[in-house]
């Protein structure tokens, strides 16, 4: 994969890193989303100073994480549930005889 060296300007400051290509546009999309966050939080807090901000902002994103990886582990075990009840279904069929000319 090719790599491309891009410019990310996060709260201000400019970042001079080496990306895949196929990361390149995420990269940016995220940057401009803190950018933003961190404006909101200017215009909610004026007395908030950029660190501080930041921190915000990467606790925002870090919860927002933990629940959506939550979310999934949840989802997995629901389809882990379902795939064990049905093959205990399954097992139930075979045990007791069942072939498909009984169907």
């Amino acid at each position: 994969m090719q790599e491309l060296s891009v410019k990310l300007n996060v709260a201000d400051r400019t970042y001079p890193i080496t990306v895949k290509a196929d990361r390149e546009e995420n990269l940016r999309k995220a940057a401009k989303l803190i950018n933003e966050k961190l404006v909101a939080l200017f215009d909610d807090f004026s007395t908030v100073d950029k660190q501080d901000a930041l921190a915000f902002i990467a606790l925002e994103f870090a919860t927002q994480m933990m629940e959506q990886q939550n979310e999934v582990d949840n989802e997995n075990l629901i389809s882990l549930e379902i795939a064990e009840s049905i093959e205990n279904q399954l097992q139930i069929l075979l045990q007791s005889g069942f072939t498909k000319n009984a169907v």
